[in-house]
Parts: structure tokens; sequence; C-alpha cells
């Protein structure tokens, strides 16, 4: 990259550091399949975790890694990446979804939506993170190494490392009493800490990748357990929460039955039906604020019946098509 102007090399690494994220981004977004959370929203962490929290990072550890300059290079590196650079950018990524969550309280349900935030918090740090280590590179082959291992190979490593995080807090939500929600949200801080410690130091002392790699493995994997047991959360908070509205009249049994089923209605030309979306995101919306009330005290009882609302103006418009 060295024969390159730092205009074009900073724009050829920017794209080649994107397109993988980009893919990565849309692939999580689509995890969320019940109720998927407000775009500003993820663009909103996306950009703490690519600005702020990398520029946070770069200067807390830049300080706390002054006293290793004592040590012997080699060792330097070792501890500035295992000792310095896990629980600083972990902390300051945590922190966010920390402020995420009391900022749109209402918007942050369970441990799914922990992960789907955790994730984009951790994507746009490995944006700016793979830009500044590709510029860095000597050499076309250099460059292409670090752009196929941190994009591709390794591209999932932050957001993984803050799901933990963020699923914990999503899992904090659930119980009761301070202490217990804290040391849930602390624990899940240790693992994201400890995963992005295990990584680090794995790479440090071995030349082979797969040690690391086979570590992230696990690490993906419990993830994705968390990501099923959230689907299956969401699914019995649906059809718990809606099934009194069937008595109540707010929706017909089939309706019912067609949203606990994820049914899709299209029209004519194959394209979902914009009525039957509309008021499918109502009644999901619904039964998420009534869990929302089960746990919360206050119980957020005027969100709810606004909701209710909002769903039979959706259900009118669905009787009129």
């Amino acid at each position: 990259m060295s024969d390159l102007s730092a205009g074009a090399a900073f724009g050829l690494s920017l794209l080649i550091a994107a397109i993988p994220i980009a893919l990565y981004v849309v692939t999580v977004w689509r995890l969320d399949i019940y109720e998927r959370e407000p775009l500003k929203l993820l663009i909103l962490a996306f950009l703490w975790g690519a600005v702020p929290s990398a520029l946070l990072a770069i200067i807390i550890s830049s300080v706390l890694s002054v006293p290793l300059t004592l040590l012997p290079e080699q060792y330097y590196q070792m501890a500035t990446a295992s000792l310095v650079a896990p629980p600083v950018e972990e902390a300051i990524k945590g922190l966010a979804l920390v402020g995420l969550y009391l900022w749109a309280r209402e918007e942050f349900d369970d441990a799914l939506d922990g992960v789907i935030y955790g994730s984009l918090i951790g994507f746009g740090f490995s944006l700016s993170e793979n830009v500044l280590y590709l510029m860095d590179t000597s050499s076309v082959s250099e460059w292409a190494a670090v752009a196929l291992g941190r994009g591709v190979i390794f591209g999932l490593n932050h957001a993984m490392f803050t799901s933990f995080t963020g699923a914990a807090l999503g899992i904090a939500l659930g119980v009761s009493g301070r202490g217990r929600r804290t040391a849930i949200v602390l624990a899940g801080y240790l693992l994201a800490m400890g995963a992005h410690f295990g990584h680090n130091f794995l790479l440090s002392i071995s030349q082979s990748i797969w040690l690391s790699l086979l570590a992230n493995g696990v690490g993906v994997a419990v993830i994705l357990i968390i990501i099923g047991w959230s689907w299956w959360r969401e699914r019995h908070w649906i059809a718990d929460g809606l099934a009194p509205e069937v008595s109540a009249g707010t929706l017909t049994q089939s309706q019912y039955e067609a949203i606990r089923s994820r049914r899709r209605k299209r029209d004519e030309k194959n394209k979902p039906d914009r009525a039957w979306e509309q008021f499918y995101r109502a009644a999901v919306e619904l039964a998420f604020a009534k869990q929302r009330q089960k746990r919360e005290h206050p119980a957020p009882s005027e969100q709810v019946d606004t909701l209710r609302t909002h769903l039979a103006t959706a259900r009118d418009a669905l009787d009129r098509v």
C-alpha cells in the first residue's frame, strides 16, 4: 500500500473492509425474525462502534500500554494484545450497549436484541480497526492477508465478543433484584473479555490460526444457541400475549394462528401483502409490550393500550383490502 496516496489507500481499505462486514450485518439483522429493531438504532449502534469506541480504545489502550514498553518487543506485543485490548475494548463497547438500553428501553426486549445491538457495535468497531490494519501494510501480499484474515476468517470476532455482553444484558431484563441483574451483566462482560483474550493470546503464542479459529467457532456456537433459545421464548411471548386478544375480539382465531406460525400473505404478484405486514408487526409489538408489562414496575399500561389501538386500526385496514 506504500505506493498509493493516503487518500487512495484509505478509500481502497475502507471498501475492502466494508464488503464482508456488510454481508455479516445483513445476516445478523435477518436473525431477528419476529420484531426487527428500528433502523435508526442499528445505525447508531454501528456508528458508535466505528467512531467513538474505536477512538476511545486507541487513546485508553495507548495510555495503559506505556508501562509495558519496558518489556522486550515480543512480550510487549503479546501483553498489549492480550492484557490491555480485551478489557478496554469490551468495556467501551459494553458501555455503549448499556447506554443504548437506557435511551431506548422499549426496544430492548431480550437476549436476542442484546446480540443484535452488540453485533452491530462490534461490526462498526471491526470496520475501523480493519481499515487501520490494512493501511499499515507494506505490500500487496500483506494487504491481502490482512483483508482475508481480519475481514473474512475472523470477521465475526468483535461482533461475537460484544454479543456476550449484550446477551447478558438482555437476560438480566427478566431477572428480579438489582444485584442479580448486575452480576449477570458483569458475567457477560467477563465472558466477552475472556473470549477476546483467548483469541488474541492464542494468536500471540502460536504460528497457526487453527486454535484461535476453533475457540472462535465455540464462541459463535454459544451465541447461536442463545439466539435459538431467544426465538423459542419470543414465540411463547407471542402465543401467550395474543391469546387474550382473541377472547377480547381484537384478533380472530385464524389471525392468531397465522401470526403464531409466522405465515406471510402475498398479493397477486407474489409480493408481501403490505396491509398484512403492518397488521403482523402491530400484533407482535403488542405481545412484546405485554411481556415488558409483566417485568417492569410500574407496568407501562399506556403503551399496551396504545399498541392495542394500533392493532385494531391495522386489523380494520386489513379487512378493507
